[in-house]
């Protein structure tokens, strides 16, 4: 994408990069469970986990929160991450930066 960025028409020019999951994950629990398999079995299932009603208390700790459910799947931050990341010409080391800088 450096590339891309470098030419006069990468400017105006909209693009993103696919990467999967083991690649993008921020959170460390998943990201070093190593295979890429392993990481997207556990990604999915982060993903159709709730938080409990009493995890949404001002009172729960953090790591409650996160065992139920991925904690970075906070709708207000992906959607900001999405429009930042569409805004302009990204490498996925960038999007993996940004994802961290919001969490």
């Amino acid at each position: 994408m450096n590339e891309v960025r470098r030419t006069d028409w990468g400017k105006d020019l909209k693009a993103v990069a696919l990467a999967s999951r083991k690649s993008t994950c921020i959170l460390p629990k998943v990201a070093n469970l190593g295979s890429a398999v392993r990481v997207n079995a556990a990604c999915l299932d982060l993903q159709k986990k709730k938080p409990d009603a009493a995890s949404d208390a001002p009172s729960a700790s953090k790591q409650a929160k996160s065992t139920n459910g991925c904690p970075y799947m906070d709708e207000d931050k992906r959607l900001d991450l999405r429009d930042s990341v569409l805004a302009e010409v990204t490498d996925i080391e960038d999007v993996v930066s940004r994802g961290r800088a919001s969490g």
